[in-house]
């Protein structure tokens, strides 16, 4: 997940998206700039997490993952 991490973490801060939320389905879902499973995607939030580069918000819909917020630091 570590090159995942670093490769998303990059675009989001190469884009000033750092210190905003943002969605999963922005950054992972279709025609996004990182296409990955749900599940793939998760944990690469949570690395980011444990290394204090993001915070997940769970979404309304806990059925779609995709509508999460996420804020980067």
């Amino acid at each position: 997940m570590g090159t995942w991490a670093e490769s998303v973490y990059s675009f989001v801060c190469g884009n000033g998206m750092n210190g905003q939320v943002v969605t999963g389905f922005e950054l992972f879902g279709p025609g996004a700039p990182f296409v990955l499973p749900d599940p793939v995607w998760t944990r690469v939030i949570a690395r980011l997490e444990e290394e204090g580069k993001a915070a997940l918000f769970e979404g309304d819909d806990a059925r779609n993952p995709l509508e999460a917020g996420i804020k980067f630091n």
